[in-house]
């Protein structure tokens, strides 16, 4: 996720500062940047750059100065509100799709604030299509229906979710004691998720989830596999959400990642150096080590980015687990 957070008091400044620190430490954070003063311009400027956008002012003034900016709830980047004293972290916008919900949450431990979310099905503990959607980085396509299933489920009456093998793997243990959507397993290979209401259908889409590796030489496949695992954890998913792994060529014969592969069951796609090299984008760590040993200037970012393809983004920057790197892209292309 890449977050703004824009103050206009000193004092808001200073919290920019301690929450910036405090997130950047995270690794699902890929990019934070500090604004001060210049509200309504800068939202101008920055509103679909961003994956979250904090606003640490008065509520009125972020609201008046994106009310020109929002587009769709699919669209639109989390939008969070805080006081310059940091008494309360408030979920303005894209609570569920946008993360701004979690976000909320997130930064309310750091600073010790009150969360104020207010979206119905989380006041009421139970689960919306959309958040489910945000958990397992899904695209819903008719995005205007959510709100038919969400009501649905206020109502205490079920939804089916029609998912393939894999899909039911990494959903079963997850959506077990969640009574208000029924596993449907269809027995295909199908990607696509269907959800069902009644006459009405929800379709929807994982995006392409890949996890980038580089390795120490002679690396062993537990370290690999204890790394993947671990990151899975800090993403919150089951490992099978994964669709494949990518590494350099390099690293093609290196016994403890094709193992890895193996086990996991998952696709291993090796990205030439070459391509590496004239592969731009700023969200890439610069190794001058790495590229003094291998020729390119990095191998998990930009492994994960290039195979995860058109309009790809890392929702995990590059960490170090003994010996093992790990990066994880993830794009809507089919």
């Amino acid at each position: 996720m890449k977050i703004a957070i824009i103050s206009i008091t000193e004092n808001g400044k200073e919290l920019s500062n301690i929450i910036k620190d405090y997130l950047i430490k995270n690794p699902r954070f890929i990019k934070i940047d500090i604004y001060f003063k210049n509200v309504k311009n800068t939202i101008n400027n920055i509103f679909f750059k961003y994956d979250a956008i904090i606003g640490i002012m008065a509520t009125g003034i972020l609201i008046r100065s994106i009310a020109n900016q929002i587009t769709s709830k699919d669209k639109d980047p989390a939008i969070l509100s805080i006081d310059e004293k940091g008494q309360s972290v408030i979920s303005l916008l894209s609570g569920h799709l946008g993360g701004a919900n979690e976000l909320t949450n997130i930064i309310s431990e750091i600073i010790n604030a009150k969360p104020i979310i207010t979206t119905a099905t989380d006041i009421n503990n139970k689960l919306s299509i959309d958040s489910l959607a945000n958990k397992y980085f899904w695209k819903i396509e008719n995005v205007h229906d959510i709100v038919i299933f969400n009501k649905a489920i206020l109502n205490n009456q079920s939804i089916d979710l029609l998912v393939n093998i894999k899909q039911e793997k990494y959903l079963k243990e997850f959506l077990h004691t969640k009574k208000e959507i029924n596993l449907i397993k269809n027995n295909s290979n199908n990607s696509t998720i269907i959800a069902k209401y009644k006459s009405k259908i929800l379709k929807i889409i994982p995006e392409k989830m890949v996890f980038g590796i580089g390795s120490k030489k002679n690396i062993s496949m537990k370290n690999v596999l204890i790394a993947i695992k671990t990151v899975c954890t800090q993403l919150n998913i089951d490992i099978n959400r994964i669709d494949s792994l990518a590494t350099v060529d390099v690293k093609q014969n290196e016994e403890g990642i094709i193992l890895a592969s193996e086990k996991l069951k998952l696709p291993l796609f090796i990205i030439k150096t070459e391509d590496i090299k004239n592969f731009k984008s700023e969200d890439c760590t610069k190794s001058k080590f790495v590229e003094k040993t291998i020729g390119a200037y990095g191998v998990c970012e930009p492994c994960a980015l290039m195979k995860a393809g058109l309009n790809s983004k890392l929702i995990y920057k590059k960490t170090a687990f003994n010996g093992v790197t790990i990066a994880v892209a993830i794009s809507n292309e089919k």
